[in-house]
């Protein structure tokens, strides 16, 4: 899964503490700075479009459950990050890099032992969140493994691991997805993966609200 170029990259965070949103009201963003955010290109979207300081997110492109551990961004592993911002929330979002290519099942198992090992070395509430949908555009394109069916699997599976864990999981798919399963128009990029800028607003509307 590619990085895409950021199509909004005008849009700046802004300065007040609360913003306004139209999908949701508004977000106390001071919620978030005792947050770690892990994840792979699409969290990075959280500190590239200005919504959080770089910081608060532990991600990078091809990030995955199966891969998280043993990783390193900049140097930095994700042990040795929750160690130096000693969060008191995590918010884990993985997969989609592997789903079409993994077994949802196995990759849903990866998040375990790693909700697992994080939970062994911090007392941070850890909240594991569903992948998003992609559109039927994506999912017919032949360079790409995703599918709707592979999505929906892992999520499954996900939902199911993260019960045997201290982790929380949060179905933050069903927000992005239309009736038809596929993504919302105004919530994705021009690839049918990545999140459009204002989709981090819904996101972290729905994190204070959940969370």
């Amino acid at each position: 899964l590619g990085p895409v170029q950021q199509t909004d990259a005008s849009y700046t965070q802004p300065s007040a503490s609360l913003v306004a949103l139209p999908e949701a009201g508004r977000v106390d963003m001071s919620y978030f700075d005792d947050a770690l955010f892990i994840g792979d290109s699409i969290t990075t979207g959280l500190y590239l479009y200005g919504y959080l300081d770089e910081s608060l997110v532990y991600a990078k492109l091809g990030l995955a459950p199966s891969t998280a551990l043993e990783s390193e961004i900049d140097g930095v592993t994700i042990n040795s990050k929750i160690k130096a911002n000693n969060p008191k929330k995590i918010y884990i979002m993985l997969g989609t890099n592997s789903v079409g290519y993994s077994d949802g099942n196995y990759l849903a198992n990866c998040m375990g032992e790693l909700v697992q090992h994080i939970s062994q070395i911090t007392k941070a509430k850890i909240y594991v969140l569903s992948i998003p949908p992609i559109t039927y555009y994506a999912e017919a394109d032949y360079d790409n493994a995703l599918t709707t069916s592979a999505i929906n699997e892992y999520n499954t599976a996900l939902k199911s691991v993260i019960k045997g864990t201290k982790a929380k999981f949060l179905d933050f798919h069903s927000v992005l997805t239309a009736p038809d399963g596929y993504y919302y128009e105004e919530y994705h990029e021009m690839d049918g993966i990545h999140f459009m800028g204002s989709t981090y607003q819904v996101m972290l509307s729905f994190l204070e609200k959940h969370s």
